[in-house]
């Protein structure tokens, strides 16, 4: 499914394939009303997919995940997309995977407590936050590509549980 214009609906829920953005944050729903966007069925590797091809602030847009199931949120090459939502989950057995080679900062200071956080694929899982857990306090995998702390000030946050695979990399910035 390709969304390219303004959706005046307030929240969206994936349950299976693609939904393709590209042309704002508006394409997922009126961002005044900052709706969710809800992954509600897949497991890895069949995750229901946001994907965006081009670069975008999604401002305070949650993103949900449902329990046992898995989102993934597919940044193009050379885009940045940015976010200050929070991430969750409904529970155990639940995560997203950041897939695509272009760069997705998540810059919220609170991740979810059980879902895990998977950078696949390449590319970069960024955050500037300078305080509490931006990736969450489960488990974060690193499977290619680069996660990468560059907080913008002095702070203490959290770096929770990390596996590594694939020449991926842990970045500390500052």
């Amino acid at each position: 499914l390709v969304l390219n214009g303004y959706n005046g609906y307030g929240n969206m829920a994936i349950t299976q394939g693609v939904v393709q953005i590209s042309g704002g944050n508006s394409n997922l729903g009126d961002p005044a009303t900052n709706g969710q966007v809800l992954f509600n069925g897949g497991g890895a590797p069949n995750a229901a997919t946001l994907q965006i091809l081009s670069t975008m602030n999604l401002g305070n847009r949650p993103f949900n995940v449902n329990n046992n199931t898995f989102g993934a949120i597919d940044v193009a090459a050379g885009q940045v997309v940015t976010t200050a939502g929070t991430f969750s989950s409904g529970g155990t057995g639940a995560g997203i995977f950041k897939t695509g080679t272009g760069t997705l900062v998540i810059n919220n200071t609170s991740g979810s407590a059980n879902m895990v956080l998977t950078n696949a694929g390449g590319g970069t899982l960024l955050t500037t936050a300078t305080t509490g857990t931006p990736f969450g306090n489960n488990t974060l995998n690193i499977a290619g590509g680069n996660v990468q702390f560059s907080p913008t000030a002095a702070g203490t946050f959290v770096i929770p549980t990390v596996n590594f695979a694939n020449g991926g990399r842990l970045v500390l910035d500052q």
